[in-house]
């Protein structure tokens, strides 16, 4: 008898080993998909933080440079430099605005002519080689006036020689006129660093 009742728990505890494996089986059907899910929406979420992160960054620094672009303008920086003209347009004003500087200084200008454009950088040096002669005083004042006016214009290269003596007569004294040899230029940023070459 007690065999019997034995069997028969046997069978009961067997089917109620079965029946709970079943339903441990089918609760991991069913939770797989969930747990696969909210891994999904986890790795998701850490993304948006990241892009929501990278866009307070962006947002802080426009607030930066919203007020460097005003002080830029308020202080009319933009007049300093060829902001929007191309090397040949660039070119051309500094051969118009030297060539006009030493007329007005009583220069006697001899040749203006381009330089080949210098790409360093991402900056294009544009400018002119000149030759005149002129007085000291003619040669500061030009050179004066061509660094303070606007757009920047940097002299380099400056060589000065005395000019021949002039033969006057007799009694007068001739002023001494001096030869020099200047390059005049600017830099624009170049098409390879951002806008404009040709």
């Amino acid at each position: 008898m007690m065999r019997q009742l034995w069997i028969h728990k046997r069978d009961g505890v067997i089917s109620l080993i079965v029946l709970i494996a079943i339903f441990l089986f089918v609760i991991s059907l069913i939770l797989s998909p969930v747990v696969s899910q909210t891994e999904q929406y986890r790795t998701e979420l850490a993304k948006d933080a990241r892009t929501l992160q990278q866009l307070r960054a962006i947002d802080n620094a426009r607030e930066a440079l919203d007020s460097t672009f005003a002080e830029y303008q308020s202080r009319d920086l933009q007049s300093w430099v060829y902001s929007q003209a191309g090397v040949d347009t660039a070119t051309l004003d500094i051969q118009r605005r030297v060539s006009i500087e030493l007329a007005n200084a009583s220069a006697q200008v001899k040749s203006v002519s381009p330089l080949p454009v210098k790409i360093q950088d991402g900056y294009s040096a544009v400018g002119v080689q000149v030759n005149f002669s002129a007085s000291m005083s003619a040669l500061m004042r030009a050179l004066n006036t061509l660094e303070q006016e606007k757009p920047l214009l940097i002299i380099d290269n400056v060589r000065i020689s005395p000019a021949r003596a002039q033969r006057l007569r007799r009694g007068e004294v001739a002023e001494q006129l001096i030869e020099v040899q200047m390059t005049v230029l600017t830099f624009l940023v170049s098409e390879h660093g951002g806008v404009i070459v040709r």
